[in-house]
């Protein structure tokens, strides 16, 4: 069906006291898999060769962690 493929980036600098404290349940890593797998839609039933690439970039505004997921969307049927 088509090749998917999402980077999004996670801050892992400080946050801060206010921030850190709002957002202590966040789970970003989570949030990224959730993202890529929403983004397959209906086009198929299974997403299969996933492919995890991370890097680190540091900016005026801090340090980011982009995690990059690749997969190839597809339809299993099951044939009796």
């Amino acid at each position: 069906m088509g090749l998917l493929k999402i980077t999004y980036p996670i801050e892992i600098s400080d946050k801060g006291l206010i921030r850190g404290f709002m957002e202590r349940k966040r789970n970003e890593h989570q949030e990224t898999y959730d993202a890529f797998v929403n983004s397959a839609g209906r086009q198929g039933n299974v997403i299969y060769g996933v492919k995890v690439s991370t890097s680190v970039g540091q900016f005026k505004n801090g340090s980011f962690l982009y995690i990059t997921y690749y997969g190839t969307v597809a339809t299993v049927e099951c044939i009796d």
